[in-house]
């Protein structure tokens, strides 16, 4: 344990932190066909301790890639993300928030609004036909 927090769960190996936030994630070797394929996250923060920036590294065989993503922020929205660019600055992510919420995401060129259940522990979204484009589920006990 590092400060309190796990740094293996079950197949994922975190590291963390003088300020006990996650610095990097490891998953273990998969076998995926014939290639074997290793993933690694790791997470940048600013002076605030806010998360900036984000590395992903996977390498299948012997080829590893890398591509960063960094979490811009508006103190207007509380410290939201209000966008997500690419290494090249180019935009990948945008999100709109109405009174501190999460309502939308735009990427690709398309929009994804968020629908949350009364009680907060679950999401769906929905593209902008109003067709269902995915949900996620939250545990309440953490």
């Amino acid at each position: 344990m590092a400060a309190g927090n796990p740094t293996t769960q079950e197949t994922l190996t975190a590291k963390y932190n003088s300020a006990g936030q996650r610095s990097s994630t490891t998953s273990p070797a998969r076998d995926i066909g014939s290639q074997i394929v290793n993933l690694k996250l790791f997470e940048g923060y600013d002076g605030d301790g806010q998360q900036v920036a984000e590395t992903r590294e996977t390498t299948v065989g012997s080829t590893t890639t890398q591509s960063t993503t960094y979490k811009i922020r508006s103190s207007v929205v509380g410290g939201q993300i209000v966008a997500e660019l690419t290494s090249t600055g180019a935009r990948q992510t945008g999100y709109v928030y109405a009174n501190g919420r999460l309502i939308a995401r735009q990427q690709f060129g398309s929009v994804t609004w968020v629908h949350f259940s009364p009680t907060n522990l679950s999401e769906r979204w929905t593209n902008t036909s109003g067709q269902f484009a995915g949900a996620s589920e939250y545990d309440p006990a953490l």
